[in-house]
């Protein structure tokens, strides 16, 4: 009897125990550790932007289409959204978005960068899909002048573009909206993930590696013209340029005074082409009266030839720039820099202003190429 009062006893004791330990789990007063909760995830993307007009998306990244496949490498920055692509070893074009393009621009870690990488056929196909006219490179017309030959005047200015890179490796995700029909379309691109440690595998030009000797800012539409009278020689395959001090200064210095006679001074700035016709060359105007350059500096004499493809392909972001940077540095590299407004944002009367006295710095977008030389004197 005495031992199933005992086996009683102990279950009940049991169902206490059992009772009490629910009571601790659900007071947390009782002071008792409780189980650490899993965090919440966070399912914000690593990036996402609103552009007003996707017309100045589609001007800046055709003129980076310089030939078919093409990968374009996209890092998104806390103060601009930039595109990269390299053709051979040779050439490197950039195109950078500034923060006044968009209506929006978010980033997950502001204090981080992203790079993954796009082909940018279907990127440029996908931004077009209302039937706007493809870029004649990707049409597969290469004859002519590619800087006349694709105009924004032909992107619908009234889309908007949403893009959203929601996680690494996933795809990139593009909703264009056309605001006066309300028509919307959506496409996901698949996407390379680029490491940050592994951009110096695409970026194989490293200008500033060299001391720049020359430095010429001047209107697009005179380097344009110039450009096209080059590319006018039949046969031509080379392009040179031809860079010299400015001495005319320090030998009126050294002559003032003096009754003699000085030696006029050779151009500043030389181009000229090669081709199975002949040659033709061009002397550049200096500055002053008749002069182009709204900036010149030199500090040592250069020949130097680089492929005339490569520069017709630099030559292609012309036909919307309004000003262009020429570099070059010691071992011949050549910086070209074109200023490119963005589409549908006409500045005030201040901003046009400032856009004057500190080189269009102030709503601008830039094209960069960096070319290499195949020849340098």
């Amino acid at each position: 009897m005495s031992g199933s009062t005992t086996t009683i006893s102990t279950a009940h004791d049991l169902d206490q125990r059992a009772n009490a330990h629910k009571r601790v789990q659900q007071d947390p007063s009782l002071g008792v550790a409780q189980q650490p909760q899993t965090e919440k995830k966070d399912d914000r993307p690593l990036f996402y932007c609103k552009v007003r007009s996707v017309a100045t998306v589609i001007t800046l990244l055709s003129t980076l289409y310089v030939e078919k496949g093409i990968t374009v490498y996209v890092t998104v920055m806390p103060v601009s959204l930039r595109f990269t692509i390299t053709k051979d070893k040779n050439l490197r074009a950039r195109v950078y978005l500034k923060l006044p393009s968009f209506t929006q621009y978010v980033m997950r870690n502001e204090t981080s960068k992203y790079t993954f990488a796009v082909n940018l056929g279907i990127l440029l196909q996908c931004l077009q899909v209302f039937g706007v006219g493809l870029p004649p490179t990707m049409q597969g017309t290469t004859s002519g002048r590619p800087w006349q030959q694709y105009s924004s005047n032909d992107t619908p200015q009234h889309a908007s573009l949403e893009m959203t890179y929601a996680a690494v490796g996933g795809p990139l995700h593009l909703k264009i909206t056309d605001e006066a029909t309300g028509a919307v379309t959506e496409c996901n691109i698949r996407t390379l993930d680029i490491s940050n440690e592994d951009e110096g595998l695409y970026d194989t030009l490293n200008f500033k590696s060299c001391p720049v000797i020359a430095k010429i800012v001047l209107p697009s539409a005179f380097l344009r013209d110039t450009l096209a009278a080059a590319d006018g020689l039949a046969g031509a395959t080379t392009f040179t340029l031809t860079v010299r001090p400015d001495t005319s200064a320090a030998a009126a210095t050294a002559t003032s005074g003096s009754s003699s006679t000085t030696t006029p001074q050779q151009p500043l700035v030389s181009v000229s082409a090669q081709g199975t016709a002949g040659r033709i060359s061009y002397d550049l105007p200096t500055v002053g009266r008749g002069g182009v350059f709204t900036t010149f500096e030199c500090t040592k004499a250069a020949t130097v030839s680089y492929p005339l493809a490569l520069i017709k392909a630099c030559a292609r972001a012309m036909a919307r720039s309004e000003n262009s940077m020429l570099r070059v540095n010691e071992r011949g590299t050549l910086a070209l820099h074109h200023m490119v407004p963005p589409i549908g944002i006409e500045p005030t009367a201040n901003q046009a202003a400032q856009r004057k006295d500190n080189g269009g710095e102030d709503k601008s977008n830039w094209i960069e190429f960096v070319v290499a030389a195949c020849e340098i004197e």
